[in-house]
């Protein structure tokens, strides 16, 4: 059975709160047209949204992901909430695109974290995050505030070789 595979579509408002997915959930080049909300679910093995669109806000607040949890390439359109989310396993966020503000406080990584080659257009806060694994953020374009508030790092750091602050603070010690 050749042929394209149909991108699943989620129109309008979405919510998945509380839910408990007790195998993989695969959201893998989902569209959600509108906001999409995962408070408080529960992934039980490995979440698959890889290359899916999010329009709208987007709120994983108390997600928890016992297996891997896998966005690259994801784009997300509207602002991004992860507060007190947990991942179990490692978390893949390899050229995701953030084009508006991402907030994590709160967010505990418990294995490895990637965000290579992520975009964040406007602000990325991970503030009070624990990386309780290697953490990459190679080539990360971090185009507005960024905050590392409070964070512990239990692994390796991989890092770009320079990171500059903004024109106009420097002065900011």
């Amino acid at each position: 059975m050749g042929g394209p595979r149909s991108r699943p579509r989620f129109r309008g408002s979405t919510r998945f709160d509380d839910a408990v997915f007790e195998g993989e959930a695969w959201f893998a080049e989902a569209e959600f047209t509108d906001s999409t909300r995962f408070d408080g679910v529960t992934f039980w093995a490995d979440a698959r949204f890889d290359e899916a669109t999010f329009f709208g806000a987007t709120v994983f607040r108390r997600a928890r992901f016992l297996g891997d949890a896998r966005f690259e390439k994801a784009q997300f359109t509207g602002k991004v909430i992860f507060s007190e989310a947990a991942f179990s396993g490692n978390a893949e966020f390899a050229r995701a695109r953030f084009a508006d503000a991402a907030y994590l406080p709160g967010v505990d990584f418990g294995r490895d974290a990637r965000f290579v080659e992520v975009v964040f257009a406007r602000d990325g806060w991970f503030i009070n995050v624990e990386f309780g694994g290697n953490t990459d953020f190679k080539d990360v374009t971090f185009s507005e505030d960024v905050r590392f508030t409070g964070c512990v790092l239990g692994g390796v750091l991989y890092a770009p070789p320079e990171w500059k602050p903004r024109p106009g603070d420097e002065d900011l010690d």
